[in-house]
């Protein structure tokens, strides 16, 4: 622009940072608006709420009441071989009882080795049983090796009721639990959501 005598004068162009201050500003208010709806929408967060709760309760609680019952199993079928097979507590006998505390624990761990207490096993299929009598027969050959290659005089007819009794009752405990289960999802507890893809009629059976 031309001074009052006629020269020319030059103003100041706003600097770098002054533009690079207005740009800012600008994005944070826009930041304040739809902008920020928008990246809420476009990555929703998973909520929390009590029916996900619900729903991982029931399967702990489903696997606790298993491992209590296998543990209340192996102690029923100890107690229930040294009750047919000595009667009463002598001090020839008394490493049994020993023993009849020890096997409901190396029940346990064989069903763990054995994969037994693994979520997809539990609710449906026959997989569960297979792995309980594996274990089962794992405990039975692992006290048979142990008696012979360490010279360890064990009665036979405690191995014979108690090990074989804890496998079959652990079956059955496991499918008792597993009726309870079902009965539970018939009225409408104990279930898990899922996304059904297919035709209508498909997924109508489905259903």
């Amino acid at each position: 622009e031309a001074g009052p005598e006629g020269r020319s004068i030059r103003r100041p162009s706003p600097s770098p940072r002054g533009r690079q201050t207005s740009r800012n500003r600008q994005t944070s208010q826009t930041s304040r608006g739809p902008v920020a709806v928008d990246e809420d929408l476009a990555a929703p967060q998973r909520r929390r709420g009590p029916a996900h709760r619900k729903t991982r309760g029931w399967e702990i609680h489903y696997l606790l009441r298993t491992v209590a019952l296998d543990l209340a199993v192996g102690l029923i079928a100890a107690a229930l071989a040294f009750d047919l097979r000595f009667g009463e507590v002598t001090p020839y006998n008394q490493q049994y009882l020993v023993l009849s505390g020890l096997l409901p624990l190396a029940l346990l761990v064989a069903l763990a080795v054995n994969r037994a207490y693994e979520r997809r096993m539990l609710y449906v299929g026959t997989e569960e049983y297979q792995r309980v009598l594996g274990a089962g027969l794992a405990v039975t050959a692992a006290v048979a090796v142990a008696s012979y290659s360490l010279s360890i005089d064990l009665a036979r007819g405690y191995v014979v009721i108690a090990l074989p009794v804890a496998t079959t009752a652990c079956v059955l405990t496991r499918f008792a639990n597993r009726k309870a289960l079902h009965a539970a999802r018939r009225r409408g507890e104990c279930l898990r959501r899922v996304v059904v893809v297919g035709h209508e009629l498909a997924v109508v059976g489905l259903t």
